[in-house]
């Protein structure tokens, strides 16, 4: 009895441990069907989010065309642009890049329109700079420096020299302010075919010892405005002969009036 008591006991537990095996088996199977199945749900809501992207963007550009500006004819949006530029240069460079952020035609036009990208402030972030050298292409260049005096950085203005100095073949004007003149005297030279005016400004309280302005490796035969405050200088007579405009103030060493006469001689134009 008792034998016959066991293998149904062992039957009975042999038929149980296979229907766990099964159990498992199953929630096995239905667990990767599961994955699947969110697998497959997965990338049909990403081709849904890309659909309706594109569906947005086509409305917007659809939006865009219909709007009275973009009847215009394209040449009048650069003048329209410039219009609302600001006459200070780091806040003309702001303003910029803020209307390039209006829509795809204000940012096409602006970025393929040279004019805009011409007068570079030594105040420009060292990127917004390389930008404006890139975009306006070969036309001249505006250079000046914004900055306060008693607030240059030295370390940080002689990177942003350095950048457009490789670009003196195209500098028409240059207005700059020097805390330190033998630092500085190296981007001051060679060819400037159309540089017509320069003002070159420093100021006693930036501690330099007052040695000259060395203007003689400079060749800008077209200049013909010339401004120095704060500084001595020394220069060849090439570069004087086509000034009609000479400002020379605030000598930090006297200077006889009568070598700054024998000096200018040579200006007939003067």
């Amino acid at each position: 009895m008792n034998a016959t008591l066991d293998r149904a006991v062992e039957a009975a537990m042999n038929l149980l441990l296979e229907s766990v095996q099964y159990d498992e088996t199953k929630s096995e199977n239905h667990l990767q069907s599961c994955d699947a199945d969110i697998g497959a749900l997965q990338t049909a809501k990403d081709a849904i989010d890309k659909a309706l992207i594109a569906k947005l963007v086509s409305r917007k550009r659809s939006r865009n065309r219909l709007a009275p500006i973009s009847r215009l004819p394209i040449e009048l949006l650069p003048s329209m642009l410039d219009g609302c530029l600001d006459s200070s240069p780091s806040a003309c460079m702001a303003r910029i890049y803020q209307l390039r952020l209006v829509c795809k035609w204000f940012q096409e036009t602006i970025d393929n329109t040279a004019s805009f990208w011409t007068t570079l402030s030594l105040g420009y972030p060292a990127a917004a700079l390389a930008d404006a050298l890139q975009r306006s292409r070969n036309l001249l260049l505006t250079i000046i420096t914004e900055i306060p005096t008693t607030d240059i950085d030295v370390k940080a203005l002689l990177p942003l020299l350095e950048m457009v100095s490789g670009h003196v073949d195209r500098w028409q004007e240059v207005t700059l302010y020097l805390p330190q003149v033998r630092t500085l005297q190296q981007y001051l030279q060679g060819p400037a075919p159309f540089l017509k005016s320069v003002t070159l400004k420093a100021h006693n309280y930036f501690g330099y010892s007052p040695n000259d302005l060395d203007l003689s490796r400079l060749e800008a035969n077209r200049l013909s405005k010339l401004t120095l405050d704060g500084m001595r200088f020394c220069w060849k007579d090439s570069l004087l002969q086509g000034l009609t405009e000479v400002d020379i103030r605030n000598l930090p060493v006297a200077i006889p009036r009568r070598q700054i006469v024998k000096s200018l001689s040579v200006a007939s134009a003067l």
